[in-house]
């Protein structure tokens, strides 16, 4: 899950990169989720900043980082934990 907002200068620029590497993982669902569009379930996960990247493995949460995440790290961590 990618936790953002349109008026968010981080996650405007996290954006382009989440999305890139979103098309090289066919077999990985991303959910993006605005917060102001879904408080509760921002609520419900404890977002206190944006952009926030979780990813979850047969429901339970492996991985949650607050702030961009560069392309080649997201990359390597999907592939070694999908």
């Amino acid at each position: 899950m990618y936790f953002s907002a349109p008026w968010c200068g981080p996650c405007r620029v996290y954006k382009p990169v989440l999305e890139e590497v979103m098309t090289g993982f066919a077999d990985v669902e991303f959910q993006k989720v605005d917060v102001d569009d879904e408080s509760q379930l921002a609520a419900d996960h404890a977002i206190r900043s944006i952009p926030t990247t979780m990813m979850f493995k047969e429901g339970k949460e492996i991985f949650r980082q607050t702030g961009p995440i560069g392309k080649a790290w997201l990359t390597n961590y999907i592939e070694n934990n999908k």
